[in-house]
């Protein structure tokens, strides 16, 4: 979500209708950091109809949590709560600190939700971090790699990978099976390098139906990464050590994929990813 934007009443209402018509049993609400935006959420809570079944989490860097009460109140402010994941890394830590980390599990642990850490890493020596964090309380911790998207792109602190991972070629979208909405743009599966990088690939549409009914849904929801450039149809590239993440790998691939379409333009906008039939 860009900063400062908020969801329309349209928007809302095509976000609960999608929810109430697929049945989902699972709402992620994800960054820009949602407690800034809980009014909004609060109003696609109210009007989900299997609220009671539903699992409602919320990924947050947690920097409202400067005291536990102040945590426990920003918690008690939704209509609902299942799980909190708290972004955490050597970046956050510039500040948040680790009390934050400590005082929204404590509050978690009051209203009876669950908690956990994802903590991202540029290489491998900022796992000593994870030792401080497990001091904290008796919490999961997810350690992940620090994809090179927006800022961390911007800035070069992408996972410094030694050699190129060919397991990753046997993978397929991470996000298969999931269904998101970017405020302002639309209903995509993409969360990550693809979307955010600014690529010419279409990736938002106005409803889950022309999303699923797209070529890049079908290629990223079932093709594995080593066909991608046969269905493309492009000359099979030289990876290089940081494509072994999946994101950089398919925002690699599609970026050449629209550097064949559209050769003359920095960023082309094509309407669909046209592949080959598998």
């Amino acid at each position: 979500m860009d900063p400062g934007y908020k969801l329309t009443a349209g928007e809302i209402r095509a976000i609960t209708q999608t929810i109430n018509k697929f049945r989902l049993s699972e709402l992620a609400f994800v960054g820009g950091e949602p407690t800034l935006y809980i009014k909004e959420i609060n109003l696609m809570l109210a009007s989900v109809e299997r609220l009671a079944r539903t699992k409602v989490i919320l990924t947050t860097n947690g920097n409202f949590a400067v005291t536990e009460a102040a945590a426990l109140e920003v918690l008690d402010s939704f209509d609902k709560l299942t799980k909190v994941h708290m972004s955490y890394d050597k970046f956050h830590g510039e500040f948040v600190n680790t009390g934050a980390v400590k005082n929204l599990y404590q509050a978690c642990l009051k209203r009876d939700i669950d908690f956990d850490v994802l903590f991202a890493v540029q290489d491998p020596a900022d796992l000593h971090l994870v030792q401080v964090l497990r001091k904290l309380g008796d919490f999961k911790i997810g350690v992940q790699s620090i994809l090179p998207m927006g800022r961390a792109k911007k800035n070069a602190l992408g996972y410094d990978y030694l050699s190129f991972d060919k397991r990753v070629l046997s993978k397929r979208c991470p996000s298969k099976g999931r269904l998101m909405y970017v405020a302002g743009k639309g209903f995509t599966t993409c969360c990550s390098s693809l979307m955010f990088n600014g690529s010419a690939a279409k990736l938002c549409y106005p409803t889950p139906e022309r999303l699923m009914a797209s070529d890049f849904y079908k290629l990223a929801a079932s093709v594995p990464f080593r066909r991608w450039p046969k269905m493309l149809n492009i000359p099979k590239p030289d990876y290089t050590p940081a494509q072994s993440a999946e994101c950089s790998l398919c925002e690699s691939l599609i970026e050449r994929y629209e550097k064949k379409m559209h050769p003359d333009k920095k960023n082309g906008n094509s309407r669909d990813i046209q592949s080959r039939q598998a």
